[in-house]
């Protein structure tokens, strides 16, 4: 799988973390509970975008490729998944979390 390794983070307000990811590799679609942000430092880091359908299914809303220096932003509601999208590098991005206060 993936690799997470967090640089720094105070618990329960926000967390600075490298993400890691060898080409094709993939997080599980997922939420933060709390907004936050992505740069791509190396490679190409595509983010899914997921919305539930009618019956509840996670489905596919859309996808961007991020090369290094590009970043993107995320809602705590947003259903997201980071993939590493360069054939020929590790993909690595430093991923910005700010935790909610209620999750």
């Amino acid at each position: 799988g993936y690799d997470r390794q967090v640089l720094y983070e105070i618990p329960g307000r926000w967390s600075l973390a490298a993400i890691i990811l060898q080409a094709g590799q993939e997080t599980q679609p997922h939420d933060h509970g709390g907004w936050g942000c992505a740069v791509t430092v190396q490679g190409t880091e595509r983010d899914r975008r997921y919305v539930h359908d009618a019956n509840g299914r996670l489905v596919l809303q859309s996808q961007r490729d991020y090369l290094p220096g590009e970043g993107y932003t995320f809602d705590a509601a947003d259903i997201h998944q980071p993939l590493g999208a360069d054939p020929q590098t590790v993909t690595v991005g430093i991923h910005f979390l700010v935790h909610s206060r209620d999750h």
